[in-house]
């Protein structure tokens, strides 16, 4: 997280082994970064045993949102992928205390693990309050690029739709930029952005942000089809 998007600090919840194997992978970013082969592909027969598509949600933190969406919609699966370790964790407690069996987690460098991604195996994308690696050399590490929408391109399932939304107008207009840029996406609404946004459930960061004032924007994708 770059200086200055620092929130209160995670709890320390340390999960059980029969919850680390229930709801956790973890993939080595040094091993990944040599190469992908040697994991699974991400499907949702992998994942959850089932041929349904799954969302996928990049950085999920605590897991507030996407532990609330498990819990509302049991008919579907969820997916986060996150480095933080300590946050992954109290998602993971989260999950326990609601008994959910519906939602797992990885641990990795999404940009990394994006290679694993089966084709037509997402059900849709989330993609809320990236950090914005405010620092040059940093911007090569942001996790929408151009290379997360090549993966895209190929692993999400007729009709799904990818969400962003960022509290940093020039992440935002960035990220912005390189959608519309893109030929293979286009925007679910005729607006250019969306103000605002009201999920079941506030992450920890949209809390805080909004504390602060900061406007909060949206864009909405969906994959254009052939023909």
């Amino acid at each position: 997280m770059s200086k200055g998007r620092r929130i209160a600090r995670i709890p320390n919840f340390v999960p059980t082994p029969e919850e680390r194997a229930r709801y956790l992978l973890h993939w080595e970013s040094r091993h990944l970064f040599h190469g992908t082969a040697d994991y699974p592909a991400l499907t949702p027969q992998f994942l959850f045993n089932t041929d349904q598509p799954f969302t996928l949600e990049i950085g999920p933190g605590t897991g507030e949102l996407l532990c609330a969406l498990a819990a509302e919609n049991p008919s579907q699966n969820y997916f986060g992928v996150d480095l933080s370790r300590r946050s992954l964790y109290y998602a993971l407690h989260q999950a326990a205390q609601a008994g959910l069996t519906n939602i797992r987690f990885l641990r990795a460098d999404i940009l990394l693990a994006l290679p694993r991604l089966a084709p037509a195996s997402l059900a849709g994308v989330l993609l809320l309050f990236p950090d914005p690696n405010l620092a040059a050399r940093h911007r090569r590490r942001r996790a929408f690029q151009p290379a997360l929408l090549d993966a895209l391109a190929v692993a999400l399932a007729p009709a799904a739709r990818i969400l962003v939304v960022s509290d940093d107008e020039d992440l935002f207009t960035d990220m912005l930029a390189i959608a519309e840029a893109d030929p293979r996406y286009r925007k679910t609404h005729a607006a250019p952005w969306l103000d605002g946004f009201e999920p079941p459930v506030k992450t920890r960061f949209q809390q805080v942000w909004e504390k602060k004032g900061r406007v909060i924007k949206r864009f909405e994708l969906e994959r254009v089809t052939a023909g």
